[in-house]
C-alpha cells in the first residue's frame, strides 16, 4: 500500500463589508517512500544548501513546506526573511518566507538542490520534504 500525501491550502481574506476566500485539498499516492523532516541553520553571509537527504533522489522531490523560525521584528528593526533559491548564487528565488512563517514551495520539475539565505542574520528554520 502506497503513502497518501495530503495537500490542503486555504486563503481568506476579510475586511469591514467584504469577505473572500478559497480553499482545495488534493490526496495522491507516493510513488516513493521518501522524505525528511529537519531543523536547519540557514546564515546570512552565504547560501546554504536545504539537508534534503540523499533518499529523495534527484528530480523526485514533490513537496516542501519551509517554516522560517526567526522572531518577529520588533520595533523599526529589518525582518530577517529567508530567501529560497534553485541556485547557490541565489539568482533564481523561488520564494521569501518571512519571520514565524511559512511557505508551501511547488519545487520545480528536476529540483532536488535547493538554497536558502537569511536576509539579515543567521536564523533557524524547519522543513518537510516528501518525494514524490
Amino acid at each position: 500500500m502506497a503513502n497518501k500525501i495530503t495537500e490542503t491550502i486555504s486563503l481568506k481574506i476579510t475586511g469591514a463589508s467584504f469577505a473572500a476566500s478559497m480553499s482545495g485539498a488534493v490526496t495522491i499516492d507516493q510513488v516513493g517512500s521518501n522524505y525528511t523532516e529537519e531543523t536547519q541553520t540557514i546564515i546570512s553571509a552565504d547560501a546554504v544548501a536545504l539537508d534534503i537527504g540523499a533518499g529523495i533522489a534527484e528530480g523526485s522531490l514533490g513537496y516542501l513546506i519551509v517554516k522560517n523560525l526567526a522572531a518577529a521584528p520588533v520595533g523599526d528593526a529589518e525582518p530577517n526573511n529567508i530567501d529560497i533559491a534553485t541556485d547557490e548564487p541565489m539568482a533564481n528565488k523561488i520564494a521569501t518566507i518571512g519571520p514565524g512563517k511559512s511557505n508551501y514551495i511547488s519545487p520545480p520539475a528536476g529540483t532536488v538542490a535547493l538554497w536558502g539565505q537569511a536576509q539579515v542574520t543567521d536564523a533557524q528554520i524547519v522543513f518537510l520534504a516528501i518525494e514524490k
